[in-house]
């Protein structure tokens, strides 16, 4: 687990392939001590249960991805306007994010439903690992429709092709955050 995905720590290659860095953080969580330092990280991408300095696995990583999915996805993070410390913790562990087509209708349903399933308040609630994480956005692009049930293989069927708006019809980055109501 790295335990610290956030976008500084990720960045793409020549070939366009994304490139973690950063392992200061990690550790092998088939080895346990997944309570060592939970809430460690950059506080904007932890998942509720390193808020809650709860045991962490696979599924915090996941979490963090789904951040920086969500900020691609709408210019914004998912709890994005909040200045204090205390409250965006408040935030991840107990407000639900606006939804991202609330803030940029143009995402696919499918892709929203994944970015929706890694910001899951509940760990089981996520996808599991990463890896099947990739499995679900690979068939997102493909045109698949993916059921983002919790805890299972994703399931895929076939749908019109993914088309992701240019980053022209992306939201502004610098707007005034909205407020969910």
């Amino acid at each position: 687990m790295h335990r610290d995905l956030k976008p500084g720590n990720v960045l793409v290659d020549a070939t366009g392939r994304a490139r973690v860095l950063d392992f200061g953080l990690a550790y092998d969580a088939a080895a346990g001590d997944g309570l060592k330092d939970a809430n460690a990280g950059t506080p904007a991408y932890m998942a509720p249960e390193q808020v809650r300095r709860e045991e962490v696995g696979p599924p915090a990583d996941v979490h963090a991805i789904g951040v920086m999915l969500y900020e691609m996805l709408t210019g914004k993070r998912p709890w994005d306007g909040e200045d204090a410390y205390a409250v965006l913790l408040r935030n991840i562990v107990s407000v639900a994010p606006i939804p991202p087509t609330e803030r940029n209708p143009s995402i696919p349903p499918n892709v929203e439903a994944i970015c929706v399933r890694c910001l899951a308040k509940a760990p089981q609630e996520r996808f599991p690992t990463a890896r099947e994480l990739a499995i679900a956005l690979d068939a997102a692009r493909l045109g698949k429709t993916v059921n983002p049930l919790p805890r299972t293989t994703a399931r895929v069927t076939d749908a019109a092709p993914l088309s992701l708006p240019p980053a022209s019809s992306q939201p502004d980055p610098t707007a005034a955050p909205v407020h969910r109501k």
